[in-house]
């Protein structure tokens, strides 16, 4: 029986760089409280292999395979429960203990230690469900949106595509004079769009040709579109994955993570021009070019359903 106050009292004592083993556990189905790196968790061993890794997190909350874990003089393919040291109160990561005892407990002859090994992801499920998230989950349909535009430009024969990434750009695409901002949803119906701040739509250059690419996706558990075989396209086209991938990481979408392998199915792709006749509130739509005294920023929401726009075709 794993004793959650002795994983509570093991956590409040740990070191930097040290490990501990659970007692009392049967080997097959031995255990560890880690802290290494400024991550703090539990470890369980794992044969299984992950060739494209395992990762995933909600909250503070993560979860990874790690190929190698050195502990004390070996090393061990682990399974690795773990939140950032510094990133919660001790209360949090009291409560945080909870789930490390759920997570090491072998459960009746081994069970529950072998299903979490041999199918982590649903563990995780599981878990996500019993605890809830305390965070909103990570838009990574934003993302596959962003990506299926970028094979879309790529298709047809763009040169110098520049993708933002996470930078903190005004639009997500540059290719020459041409801007290209995406907007994604899941929503089967509408078309209303929120533009983050007033120069996301302003007029970037005075010859620049802008266009808002406006994509409604749907989850396909089955098949689909996902960022990684998305990542497969762009580097049949010359693109740099490891850099694109190195873009993703920064995310929050590591290698190996859960929301890398979620697909989509696309509904349409609209294109929308982005010029005088595109509602848009900018620092021009006010007096003398500028918001008004202690306005330092305009949130707002576009309905696109009566503007003119092109049904873009895409293939996968």
């Amino acid at each position: 029986m794993v004793s959650l106050n002795d994983i509570r009292s093991r956590f409040a004592g740990m070191r930097s760089n040290t490990a501990s083993e659970i007692p009392g556990l049967e080997s097959p189905y031995r255990a560890w409280l880690v802290y290494t790196n400024e991550k703090i968790g539990a470890a369980v061993p794992c044969d299984s292999v992950f060739e494209q890794g395992f990762y995933a997190q909600f909250s503070e909350v993560k979860i990874e395979y790690v190929k190698e874990m050195r502990i004390g003089s070996e090393k061990y393919a682990v399974l690795f429960l773990y939140v950032v040291h510094n990133e919660v109160t001790r209360e949090e990561l009291s409560d945080f203990a909870s789930i490390c005892a759920g997570f090491i407990d072998p459960g009746i002859n081994g069970e529950k230690r072998r299903n979490l090994v041999n199918n982590p992801k649903d563990w995780w499920f599981r878990m996500r469900h019993i605890v809830g998230n305390r965070s909103v989950d990570m838009q990574i349909y934003s993302i596959v949106g962003e990506l299926i535009i970028y094979d879309y430009l790529l298709q047809q024969h763009k040169n110098g595509i520049s993708w933002t990434g996470n930078k903190k750009s005004r639009v997500d695409f540059m290719t020459g004079k041409e801007t290209y901002e995406v907007k994604t949803t899941l929503q089967r119906y509408g078309s209303t769009i929120t533009v983050h701040g007033q120069f996301q739509l302003a007029v970037m250059k005075k010859d620049a040709v802008q266009k808002l690419e406006f994509c409604r996706l749907e989850e396909n558990p089955d098949k689909g579109i996902s960022v990684n075989n998305l990542l497969a396209r762009l580097g049949q086209h010359g693109e740099d994955n490891s850099a694109i991938s190195n873009v993703l990481t920064k995310m929050g979408f590591p290698p190996g993570s859960l929301e890398r392998q979620k697909t989509f199915s696309i509904l349409e792709i609209r294109e929308y021009d982005v010029d005088s006749h595109f509602p848009a509130i900018t620092n021009d739509s006010f007096v003398n070019g500028k918001l008004p005294d202690g306005i330092v920023r305009i949130d707002y929401s576009v309905d696109l359903e009566n503007l003119p726009y092109r049904s873009l075709t895409y293939t996968f």
